[in-house]
């Protein structure tokens, strides 16, 4: 969750609004440990009219098998509804979603187990510093770039709320692999606050291999992280020559 917190970039966007926001994700994960949780979702989704797609989660992820089979069982009862997932939890057993027609998981690069998402097989999505990057790597692959600024398609006003799934479904495909690739979004390590404790556990978790720059820019940005808020331990040697 730490490595999450840091990169997430709806995790960034939310801390900056009040407390009424968290108190609702936490209800929702406490709801979605009921004994209910399925019929609830079940009825709740059933009475929305004009959705055509569902994302699992917006912000968090896939926390046990349990609340994979819960999605499993939700999706098989809404056989209309078409839902995607993208996650980092890429450790876990996904192969109940992923024998559903109608849904599609992405396993997301970034987390700690990257060295399981399989490039030639998995549906995967990676975040990128720019729309020139997002572009040359979708490209280089055969992949998407998102959001829709980058295929040259603003969308404004009314229109923003329906473009997954009614105006773009490379997320939502079944019949090829999806490898779609996200600009960045004033998050991750293009868009760290100057923050020197954020700052400081983010060059923590470097060191202990735990996240690892992938882009030229990226290591610049760690060696300035270091120069500027990581000061050199001091010395323990007494008098004398080394």
């Amino acid at each position: 969750m730490a490595i999450c917190g840091l990169i997430c970039y709806a995790f960034k966007v939310l801390k900056g609004l009040n407390g009424v926001v968290f108190a609702s994700l936490s209800s929702n994960y406490e709801a979605s440990k009921r004994d209910d949780f399925v019929d609830r979702m079940v009825e709740h989704l059933s009475k929305m009219k004009g959705i055509v797609a569902v994302r699992v989660q917006g912000a968090g992820d896939f926390f046990c098998q349990a609340y994979i089979l819960a999605w499993t069982e939700i999706a098989k009862r809404l056989p209309h509804l078409h839902f995607w997932a993208y996650t980092k939890s890429v450790w876990m057993d996904f192969s109940p979603l992923e024998r559903l027609p109608n849904f599609t998981v992405i396993r997301s690069f970034g987390g700690i187990r990257d060295d399981l998402i399989a490039k030639a097989r998995d549906n995967y999505a990676v975040v990128c510093e720019d729309a020139t990057q997002a572009q040359t790597q979708a490209q280089l692959v055969g992949g998407e770039a998102c959001p829709p600024e980058v295929l040259g398609l603003k969308l404004t006003g009314a229109n923003k709320g329906v473009w997954c799934g009614k105006k773009c479904d490379i997320c939502l495909r079944k019949d090829r692999q999806i490898k779609v690739f996200f600009v960045e979004q004033n998050a991750g390590w293009n868009g760290f606050p100057e923050d020197p404790d954020t700052i400081r556990r983010l060059c923590g978790l470097v060191e202990h291999g735990l996240m690892v720059p992938t882009t030229a820019v990226q290591g610049r940005r760690l060696e300035d992280f270091k120069r500027r808020y990581m000061q050199p331990q001091p010395s323990t040697h007494r008098g004398g020559s080394p």
